[in-house]
């Protein structure tokens, strides 16, 4: 296995820490998760974690592709994995934050 096709791995384990990360009823296991005011809006800890998962697999989504066609390394297991790879995390974001209420999509 090549190194474009490990870091989309990455990406897709990534994107399962974040949904498990989001979906977690920290209040209700009596766990206090930090608060912080960003400009005016109560985030907690929770989504600040997230949110920087986030933006690494996005990098890995432009990283292996880079990767792969730069050094030849594109094969079909990486063809399958990258169209997989880089479904399911926008969508999920879309529809778990304003289930969380820090964002309305129909404004």
């Amino acid at each position: 296995m090549n190194l474009p096709n490990r870091i989309t791995i990455a990406r897709l384990i990534l994107t399962v820490v974040i949904i498990v990360m989001l979906m977690i009823p920290y209040s209700f296991l009596g766990i206090n998760v930090p608060t912080y005011d960003v400009n005016g809006v109560k985030v907690e800890l929770t989504y600040i974690i997230a949110g920087i998962i986030f933006i690494i697999a996005s990098l890995t989504d432009f990283l292996d592709g880079y990767l792969a066609r730069k050094y030849n390394l594109v094969t079909d297991l990486g063809k399958m994995l990258e169209k997989y790879g880089s479904m399911p995390l926008p969508p999920y974001i879309k529809r778990e934050k304003p289930l969380k209420g820090l964002w309305n999509p129909y404004n």
